[in-house]
C-alpha cells in the first residue's frame, strides 16, 4: 500500500514539474516580446491562495486542483487590445508565445536525459 501511495505522490510531483516548466516557457516568451502576464497559476482554479505580485504586476497563485497550470496573458480575451496585449503582436510573436511551452518541455527533457547519461 505504501508503494502505491509513494508512486502516486512521485507521479504528481513529476507532473507538477513538467507543467511548471511548460508554463514557464509561455511566461518567458510573453515577457520577451512585451506581453503583460496577468497571472501565473499552478493548479486549476478555483484559487486557493494568491502568493505574491511581482514588479511587473503578475499575480502568482496556487489553485485548488493540483493538475495543470496556466498563464493568463493580456489580450487573450476579445475586449483587450492594449499596447501590451497578445492581440497587438504579430503572427510570429503569437506563435513564439504559443510554441514556447512545447519548446521548454523539449529543452527540459534534453537536459534531464543528458544529465542521466553522464550519471
Amino acid at each position: 500500500m505504501s508503494t502505491l501511495i509513494g508512486s502516486i505522490v512521485l507521479t504528481l510531483i513529476l507532473f507538477f514539474i513538467v507543467v511548471f516548466v511548460h508554463e514557464c516557457g509561455h511566461f518567458l516568451a510573453a515577457r520577451s516580446i512585451g506581453v503583460r502576464v496577468k497571472e501565473f497559476g499552478i493548479g486549476i482554479p478555483p484559487r486557493i491562495r494568491s502568493l505574491f505580485r511581482d514588479r511587473h504586476g503578475t499575480l502568482y497563485t496556487l489553485n485548488a486542483l493540483p493538475i495543470g497550470g496556466f498563464v493568463r496573458l493580456e489580450g487573450e480575451e476579445m475586449s483587450e487590445n492594449g499596447a501590451h496585449s497578445l492581440r497587438s503582436r504579430s503572427l510570429l510573436g503569437k506563435l513564439w508565445v504559443l510554441l514556447a511551452g512545447i519548446g521548454m518541455n523539449f529543452l527540459f527533457a534534453w537536459i534531464v536525459f543528458t544529465l542521466l547519461f553522464f550519471v
